[in-house]
């Protein structure tokens, strides 16, 4: 089942009132979602990701320049950015690829073990750079 293929799945207020469940979407075609309600969602989406970004990066790249020596902390935020992006693009084509083999709901898993599996990586790789109060 490909990701518009899922479509149906969506609620009738986005994918349009008389699309039927098997309905494919096509430039010109009826069955069109809702574009006033398919704008909103969409803005909102993208306006939550990009406010997550914006709280976490900075976070992430001075955990990354806390723990590079200084001689090497500009290659090592480079490397960090650089795995990063190619993150966005290599995820969103392998979720595409396992949406399209063994569905959404298989896709969304997949995307939640990666996650889960490189937090453990960070949990058990990273180390805490700040001292307690008290110590030098």
């Amino acid at each position: 089942m490909g990701m518009l293929e899922a479509s149906h799945r969506l609620p009738s207020s986005v994918r349009g009132a008389h699309a039927g469940p098997n309905a494919r979407f096509a430039a010109g075609s009826p069955e069109r979602p809702n574009p006033g309600v398919w704008r909103l969602w969409s803005h909102g989406s993208a306006t939550y990701l990009a406010a997550r970004r914006l709280a976490t990066d900075p976070t992430l790249l001075a955990a990354i320049s806390d723990v590079a020596h200084h001689s090497w902390r500009a290659s090592a935020v480079g490397v960090y950015r650089l795995w990063r992006d190619a993150g966005f693009a290599v995820g969103a084509l392998l979720a595409g690829l396992v949406a399209d083999l063994a569905g959404l709901e298989a896709a969304v898993w997949v995307v939640a073990a990666l996650t889960a599996a490189s937090g453990l990586v960070v949990a058990v790789r990273m180390y805490e750079t700040h001292r307690p109060m008290g110590q030098s």
